[in-house]
């Protein structure tokens, strides 16, 4: 089975914000390339750099003309604000107000950056509160708001998406985790087959991919995210595919060994890349993955321990409302300090569940998503 475009991704600083229409029309001219060519292209993104170039939160009002031609178009599907990253930010009053625009703009994501060399303690506590903010008035908005460290390079897959020195330059995030699943398959248990039949297979289907970008637009063009990413069906399960690898259930001894392995062949894949380029573990978004978490198979903590050697971190994982700022900002910490002590991206999206308990499953109305467990901070 072809991979699946998950996103085609445009970026622009707010420097180039006359040239929105010009990156816009490029995105659209490439998505429509891949549809020529038989891909299914799921999503267009414009990430921004506002939150991070002008002046921080009071800097949004100053965009609402460009938010709304974002918002307006149709092709668009979702655009990233950037990420709050200074600690003058980092206080109740600004937070609300962020909030407040972010909820009017339901198109929009959003992140804070906890560090890249050093960790903020402070941005973590701020992003503790922004996420509580969103969850008080939807739980399932925060799928758009997420606490990363450690992110140096320009991701097509949100949250941690940034702008970085790629302004008017588009990447490819793609759904391939039916990759992984195939070639487990085939494997019968042999992990050093498994291994070199899906850097082959990856090869191949990337190289296939890359090809379809535009000779004219090759130059704007910084590259694929290879990261497996998932879709709720067994057939396009990471976790699935890592259960079939190693012959028991996904959070048994030898899961961490399998994330290793996979995260290496993602790392090794001979094509242009950048973002992630890592394991992803969205307990939402896979459907084996929720299943072993109701079973109680894993916590949080083993899902941070997996990010130590694959990406991206703590993703789409519903926890109870009763967690309080504190308990979630710590854990923003860890990740973050993982993050910049490993030289590596990670990022944290929780859906606080104002109304569940730990232990508690949560299903939500969306394509993307499974029965998921409650998970306890």
């Amino acid at each position: 089975m072809k991979p699946v475009i998950r996103t085609i991704t445009g970026f622009i600083s707010t420097k180039d914000s006359p040239k929105l229409d010009r990156l816009v029309d490029t995105v659209l001219a490439v998505r429509d390339e891949y549809r020529l060519a038989g891909y299914e292209v799921q999503t267009v993104r414009i990430t921004t750099d506002i939150l991070e170039q002008n002046g921080g939160i009071d800097s949004l009002a100053g965009y609402e003309s460009l938010l709304s031609q974002l918002e307006r178009n149709e092709d668009v599907s979702f655009y990233h604000l950037g990420a709050l990253e200074a600690e003058a930010e980092a206080n109740p009053e600004s937070e609300e107000r962020l909030v407040d625009a972010f909820m009017n703009h339901p198109k929009a994501f959003m992140a804070v950056d906890a560090g890249g060399r050093e960790v903020s303690k402070a941005l973590c506590l701020s992003g503790a509160r922004i996420c509580k903010g969103i969850a008080s008035i939807s739980s399932f908005e925060c799928r758009r708001f997420g606490v990363y460290g450690g992110v140096t390079s320009s991701a097509p897959f949100y949250p941690a998406s940034k702008v970085l020195g790629n302004s008017l330059k588009f990447g490819i995030g793609s759904q391939c985790a039916n990759l992984a699943v195939e070639e487990a398959a085939r494997s019968k248990g042999d992990m050093n087959l498994f291994e070199s039949s899906l850097q082959e297979r990856m090869n191949s289907e990337f190289a296939r991919m890359v090809e379809v970008v535009p000779p004219g637009l090759r130059e704007q063009f910084i590259g694929c995210d290879t990261s497996l990413a998932p879709y709720p069906a067994d057939e396009v399960s990471i976790a699935n595919a890592i259960e079939i690898a190693l012959g028991k259930p996904f959070g048994s001894s030898g899961t961490l060994s399998v994330c290793r392995l996979l995260t290496r062949v993602m790392q090794n894949v001979d094509v242009p890349r950048t973002g992630l380029c890592g394991l992803m573990l969205p307990v939402v978004e896979d459907n084996v993955l929720g299943r072993r978490g109701v079973e109680g198979r894993y916590s949080w903590k083993e899902l941070l321990l997996y990010s130590a050697v694959c990406a991206t971190g703590l993703d789409t994982v519903p926890i109870s409302g009763r967690t309080s700022v504190e308990d979630l900002a710590d854990c923003y910490h860890d990740l973050a300090t993982m993050a910049v002590k490993l030289g590596k991206p990670l990022s944290a999206r929780f859906f606080v569940e104002p109304e569940k308990l730990p232990g508690e499953t949560v299903t939500y109305d969306w394509e993307f998503a499974a029965e998921s467990p409650v998970l306890e901070i």
